[in-house]
């Protein structure tokens, strides 16, 4: 997602560019919708990186309310600053982690809703995201390289990486929840 965050959005009006010690860094957000995400970070002095993405709800214009979040745990362990400025210790996708609940989607019917969060390595830039036939961009920040991507549909999504110029990097990942038909 490029540009400017919807008002409210982001607890602070920005995002981080870099991660270092410390946090929560805001790395990255998606709309989709009424709904927006808001990917943050910590990174301790040993490197280890835990992200938690949150699922808001706009009500009013401006006005975001959270309807649901979680988090990674400390599962990437990297030499601050990140992201790193040479060798990544994976290629193309790495997803962290997903986050999501049952909501009624825009035409009234039920849908699983999900954030994915992860972070892009050179040369990827961006995820396609598939769900029950629907398919859109999300590209990563390019200070953090880190990504959220909203999904909303019955089945899971698929997450494919691609390079600027259009060149699929690495495999594709299949993630989310199936609608439980809890509503």
């Amino acid at each position: 997602m490029s540009g400017r965050a919807p008002e409210g959005l982001l607890r602070f009006g920005r995002l981080d560019d870099r991660l270092e010690v410390g946090g929560p860094h805001a790395v990255a957000w998606d709309v989709l919708g009424n709904y927006g995400a808001v990917l943050s970070a910590w990174v301790s002095a040993e490197g280890e990186i835990s992200f938690e993405a949150d699922i808001l709800e706009c009500w009013t214009p401006g006005r975001w309310r959270g309807v649901c979040g979680g988090g990674s745990g400390s599962v990437l362990k990297l030499e601050p600053p990140l992201p790193p400025q040479s060798v990544w210790p994976f290629a193309g996708l790495l997803v962290m982690g997903t986050v999501g609940l049952d909501v009624a989607a825009d035409d009234d019917s039920d849908a699983a809703l999900d954030a994915v969060f992860g972070i892009l390595a050179p040369p990827a830039c961006s995820v396609a995201v598939r769900r029950d036939g629907r398919a859109r961009v999300v590209e990563a920040f390019p200070g953090s390289r880190a990504f959220v991507a909203l999904t909303l549909g019955r089945e899971r999504a698929r997450l494919t990486p691609y390079a600027e110029d259009r060149r699929r990097v690495g495999d594709e990942v299949i993630v989310g929840h199936r609608f439980s038909g809890a509503l």
